[in-house]
């Protein structure tokens, strides 16, 4: 494959996990306006990172000008902090 041909693949796999994840986060985020239940909004929040805030980063850092390495890096921090944010209301107590 050629690179333009790889970087329209991974603008369609990245753009499917944007949407699946926007749409994840805003049933999420629903459900904590409704209920104002704390650990439903880091769960809906660290799908938003683990998507949403990954697809953006990877591409910025792209347009940007930065290395593939560097974009990785940045995803990676993304996912992390999403990660964390669905650990985190996962374990928490409702209320």
């Amino acid at each position: 494959m050629n690179e333009w041909t790889e970087f329209v693949l991974s603008l369609i796999g990245w753009g499917i996990v944007a949407v699946l994840g926007a749409v994840v986060s805003y049933f999420g985020f629903s459900v904590y306006r409704r209920h104002r239940e704390r650990s439903m909004g880091f769960l809906a929040s660290g799908f938003v990172a683990l998507s949403v805030a990954s697809a953006v980063t990877w591409f910025g850092l792209y347009f940007v000008g930065m290395d593939l390495i560097d974009c990785e890096l940045g995803t990676t921090i993304a996912m992390a902090l999403g990660f964390g944010l669905i650990l985190y209301g996962l374990t928490s107590r409702p209320g």
